[in-house]
């Protein structure tokens, strides 16, 4: 906001050197004029004309002088816009960036509870397929103890 209402002081401040500039323009062009009159004439010229000539074209000098320093500042003023309309493109893509990490930081925490979520139940099934596991080693012990009875009645049946 606060360089929106730089710009537009620059606008009005351009807009007044432009006209300073036209009336500048216009007593250079008079001052020209009055010149190249005052030279052709300078031979009838009194010493007051002749001080008035040299005063007005000091003052054409001066004025072109200031038409330079004008047209500076429009230049530096033209450079200052742009500076600004790239600060302003600067600002949005931080904006954009700023709404990415956003959107990346739920994303991630959406992802952390899914995580969550498979881990509970994989942790729930490893839990369960322990437990069988478990039923199937004390199966299998009992087998092997069937097993070894059975073949110890076997070799008692053989020696008779």
């Amino acid at each position: 906001m606060e360089s929106f209402k730089k710009n537009m002081d620059l606008y009005f401040e351009n807009n007044e050197i432009h006209k300073q500039i036209k009336i500048l323009h216009s007593q250079i062009l008079e001052n020209k004029q009055t010149v190249k009159v005052l030279s052709n004439e300078e031979q009838f010229l009194s010493k007051d004309e002749v001080t008035e000539a040299v005063r007005l074209k000091d003052e054409v000098t001066e004025a072109v002088r200031l038409k330079d320093e004008v047209t500076e500042a429009v230049r530096l003023k033209d450079e200052v816009t742009e500076a600004v309309r790239d600060l302003k493109e600067q600002e949005k893509d931080v904006e954009h960036s700023q709404k990415n990490m956003c959107n990346l930081k739920e994303q991630t925490i959406l992802l952390r509870k899914e995580v969550d979520a498979i881990n509970k139940r994989n942790a729930a099934q490893l839990s369960r397929l322990k437990h069988h596991l478990e039923e199937k080693k004390n199966r299998c012990s009992a087998l092997k103890v069937e097993i070894a009875s059975l073949e110890r009645k076997l070799k008692e049946l053989e020696k008779s």
